[in-house]
């Protein structure tokens, strides 16, 4: 490659580049090692798995996003109530309180409807 100008690096650009490419390559040994269970290693690792089992993960992690939806959707609800208290009959802020009453109240629903998703699911395989 006669005849071609590279540009001059600096010292500490070939170090950042080298700690790169470090990273680079811990992630990728820390996905390959992620992967290399076998097939007849996954199957035995969940063989003594229950509905039971199933039932009491997803019962874990609806009851935690209930609870943190609840709270998101009492802060969402406080934040439009100050907006619609605050608007002093301006439209556009007006419309933007009932917005985030209506997106809160959507969101809350969503979420409760999720849980009793989860339970009635979970009563069935009882």
């Amino acid at each position: 490659m006669e005849g071609i100008a590279t540009p001059m690096r600096s010292t500490e650009s070939a170090r950042n580049d080298g700690r790169i490419l470090l990273q680079g390559q811990s992630l990728f040994m820390f996905i390959h090692s992620a992967y290399a269970a076998t097939d007849d290693e996954l199957r035995q690792a969940i063989s003594g798995w229950s509905t039971q089992d199933i039932y009491a993960m997803f019962d874990a992690a609806s009851q935690w996003v209930l609870v943190f939806g609840i709270i998101a959707a009492v802060i969402a609800f406080i934040i439009g109530g100050y907006a619609l208290f605050t608007s002093r009959g301006n439209p556009a802020e007006v419309a933007t309180g009932k917005k985030t009453l209506l997106w809160a109240a959507a969101g809350l629903a969503l979420i409760v409807v999720a849980r009793g998703i989860v339970y009635i699911i979970g009563n069935f395989f009882s």
